[in-house]
């Protein structure tokens, strides 16, 4: 393809120095320069002895010279004579001493001394160089975007530093660690011999020319393992991540292959025999490691040698095409093209069990987690449900700020040492969130006696709904683990768990239930984290009769809305309920159902001003719990808004289960405050919003 490219250097000028063998002296023969130009895919110039102009042709593939008019012509130099080599007397060592010097001479000529300074600045110099000309080439030859071009430093040479035959290269710096290792030459020349080597690299004995490049693109999941360093480049231009071999096609080191491990990776060889031979070869080594492998076969039917580039620029075919061919191609299983023997070879993995005799007299051991007590357990997920509005948000964020700090959550369940959380937030407004976080940080700093800004900047990440860019589907693993890969939480919460489905589909349906459960086991097995999903409960579950929920600490898991596989892959699951029904609504009680932990009592907790839990004992539940809110919650559903003071007392002590004094307290508090007023006519009391309606109709 970069041939054709090559009459953009039309006119082009060079100097020559040639060999004269007819025109002699004492040493037969001398050299003459000529100056000659590029003119029709030859290099010509002007005879001295016939004086025709263009008549003098030089061949650079044969190394010969010849005028097309006269009969003169000779090679580029006279060969040089062989020298005879001078023996010198030296004293010979002993037989055990040679052979030590001969092992130390051998390593001391493997070992070129190079200067990686001087290669640095050449790639600099090359990319500098880099015409105009050379980069449309580049844009309509090979595929390649500027932003590419200049992000790898491509550049051009006229002239490799050591091979000075291979002129007219594409460099390309490679890089190991951040440093430059080596430049690859890859030859735009036209007149290059067919047995010349279309790309060299920077000086022979490299100790490190076979690479993976470039390197960087080992950061992401899913690759393109291609064939050349240009279709590289090329696919990263189209927005494909990408990497190949600074070597040939069936190049592969055994140190390559961990670098694949538990990637998803798709082999596009060149459509040749080297290119297919190569890609068995791959597979082979990384079906050990990756987690997916596809081979995927551009076009058979194109001639030998159709690879990535001319996919995208000879044929013009694009990025999604090739996506949909790599969907249809099928997941390399083929384990008998690994060779004879090699299963043998593979190490086997240690496998973990106990004796039946352990399992009845030894104790349950509690896995190494975040937080104490059965709250998490490695590999698995926790699940905490409740109704709409009754605190999971509250119940999250103070668990954050209890994790990040290692502060004993709820006085309940021990956090041995700070951890760092990645908060995946559903809430409606930046605003909500922050009122909850700040008032919270209050209290942690209260029990901690310090500030917690540092743990705060450090250990806790947010995340807003307008920010998120996947769903707990298999298709979005991608971007879920660019997220875990950035910030390596030890707990992920997806708060609330229905944000985080895509499909239209219930809650309730088993097949994206499994679907999502999976991929949730595989981000906490893979990213060594502990996630937490908030749900709710299903939804008409008040008796008509009394007007209270029916949910009960005896029925909570089973109220859960979703299909029964969210609770099966849950090892813990939390039910967060009203304490005594409806009565207090400020009021909470945890019920547990924890798989590695038995007999756990129910919690009971209480949001102090609607925004932190603190645990409440069961006696003085019904006194710290009521406020002048409650009064005018009673007085609106049980007595329509209005009601005598003395009757409204006794609703209050049969719904409340409150003393009348505690009634009358607060009866005062909330005529105080002006949630209520005393109409002082007939004696009612009346909530004040009425009040304000009724001024505004006698108006």
């Amino acid at each position: 393809m970069m041939l054709r490219a090559m009459g953009r250097f039309e006119g082009e000028i060079q100097e020559f120095e040639l060999w004269d063998p007819k025109r002699t002296n004492r040493l037969a023969g001398f050299y003459f320069s000529v100056t000659c130009e590029w003119i029709d895919g030859q290099w010509l110039s002007f005879c001295e002895k016939c004086h025709n102009f263009r008549c003098l042709k030089i061949d650079i593939l044969k190394q010969t010279w010849e005028c097309l008019k006269c009969d003169r012509s000779g090679p580029f130099k006279k060969p040089e004579p062989e020298k005879k080599k001078k023996t010198k007397i030296k004293e010979l060592p002993a037989e055990s001493e040679k052979k030590g010097m001969s092992k130390e001479k051998k390593k001391e000529e493997k070992k070129p001394v190079i200067d990686y300074k001087k290669m640095e600045r050449l790639a600099k110099q090359y990319h500098q160089k880099l015409s105009q000309g050379i980069r449309e080439v580049l844009r309509e030859e090979r595929g390649l975007s500027d932003k590419v071009i200049d992000k790898y430093q491509i550049g051009y040479c006229e002239q490799h530093p050591e091979y000075k035959s291979h002129k007219k290269s594409i460099t390309i710096p490679i890089y190991k660690d951040k440093k430059i290792i080596n430049i690859r030459y890859h030859s735009l020349d036209p007149k290059r011999k067919k047995e010349a080597p279309k790309i060299l690299p920077y000086t022979a004995n490299l100790p490190d020319a076979t690479l993976l490049y470039p390197e960087e693109q080992l950061a992401n999941d899913t690759l393109c393992l291609v064939e050349g360093e240009l279709d590289c480049l090329c696919a990263i231009s189209q927005g494909l991540p990408a990497i190949t071999r600074t070597g040939g096609a069936t190049t592969w080191k055994p140190e390559f292959t961990e670098r694949f491990r538990h990637k998803v990776v798709y082999v596009v060889q060149d459509c040749d025999d080297p290119g297919r031979e190569g890609s068995k070869l791959i597979t082979q080594e990384l079906i050990q490691v990756a987690r997916e492998i596809r081979i995927i076969d551009l076009d058979l039917e194109k001639k030998d040698g159709y690879d990535l580039t001319d996919w995208f620029v000879t044929d013009g075919k694009s990025k999604e095409e090739l996506l949909n061919k790599i969907e249809t191609s099928p997941v390399y299983m083929d384990l008998s093209l690994r060779g004879p023997g090699s299963l043998k070879e593979k190490k086997k993995e240690k496998r973990i069990f106990i004796t039946g005799l352990q399992l009845v007299e030894e104790e349950i051991p509690e896995l190494p987690a975040p937080i104490g007590k059965g709250f998490f357990v490695s590999e698995r997920y926790t699940i905490l449900a409740a109704d709409d509005g009754e605190g999971k948000t509250t119940f999250c964020t103070q668990l954050t700020l209890s994790a990040i700090t290692g502060t004993t959550f709820l006085d309940f369940f021990p956090i041995s040492k700070p951890a760092k959380v990645l908060y995946f937030c559903g809430e409606n407004s930046r605003g909500d969130i922050k009122a909850k976080v700040e008032f919270q940080k209050i209290e942690i700093e209260k029990i901690l006696g310090r500030d917690i800004r540092k743990e705060l900047d450090k250990n806790f990440i947010l995340v807003e709904p307008i920010n998120i860019n996947f769903f707990l589907n298999p298709k979005d693993k991608t971007e879920l683990r660019a997220w875990l890969d950035d910030h390596k939480p030890d707990i992920v919460i997806f708060d609330p768990l229905a944000d985080f489905i895509s499909s239209e589909r219930s809650l309730s349906d088993d097949r994206l239930a499994r679907g999502t459960v999976k991929v949730l086991t595989e981000i906490a097995q893979e990213y060594k984290c502990f996630p937490i999903l908030t749900t709710h409960f299903k939804k008409d579950l008040i008796n008509p009769k009394t007007g209270r929920s029916m949910i009960t600490p005896d029925n909570a898991f089973q109220m859960v809305h979703g299909s029964k596989y969210w609770l099966n892959s849950a090892v813990a699951q939390i039910a967060m309920i009203r304490a005594n029904l409806q009565r207090y609504p400020k009021a909470k009680r945890l019920v547990f159902k924890f798989k590695t932990v038995t007999e756990v009592k129910p919690l009971q907790i209480m949001r102090n001003k609607n925004l932190f839990y603190q645990e409440l004992p069961a006696d003085k539940m019904s006194l710290a719990s009521l406020t002048a809110e409650d009064v005018k919650e009673v007085l609106e559903r049980k007595c329509k808004g209005q009601q005598v003071e003395s009757l409204l007392i006794e609703a209050m002590r049969n719904d409340l289960g409150c003393g009348v004094t505690i009634a009358r307290e607060l009866i005062k508090t909330a005529l105080k405050t002006k949630l209520l007023y005393k109409d002082k006519k007939d004696n009612l009391i009346k909530i004040v919003e009425l009040a304000e309606k009724n001024k505004l109709f006698d108006n």
